[in-house]
C-alpha cells in the first residue's frame, strides 16, 4: 500500500478541489488491472491524503518514453 500527499494550498490556490475529488471518486470505483486501486482517502489541515494500492513499475510517463509505447 502507498500513501500519495497532495498539499492542499495546490489544490485551493488553482480552484481544483471539485476535479480533485471527482477524480478521487472515479479512480476509487474503478476495477480493472492497469488502474491502481484506492483504498480511501482523508485531508487534514494542510493536505490531501489518497490510500493507493502500490505501483511498483514506475511512472506511466516515464514507461512511455523509455519503450515509445505501451505492451
Amino acid at each position: 500500500m502507498a500513501l500519495k500527499v497532495v498539499e492542499k494550498k495546490k489544490i485551493l490556490q488553482n480552484n481544483f478541489l471539485e476535479q480533485f475529488i471527482r477524480e478521487l471518486k472515479i479512480q476509487a470505483f474503478l476495477n480493472h488491472p492497469n488502474i491502481i486501486d484506492v483504498y480511501g482517502f482523508f485531508h487534514d489541515d494542510s493536505n490531501f491524503y489518497s490510500l493507493l494500492e502500490l505501483g511498483c513499475d514506475g511512472q506511466l510517463f516515464s514507461i512511455i518514453a523509455q519503450n515509445k509505447s505501451l505492451t
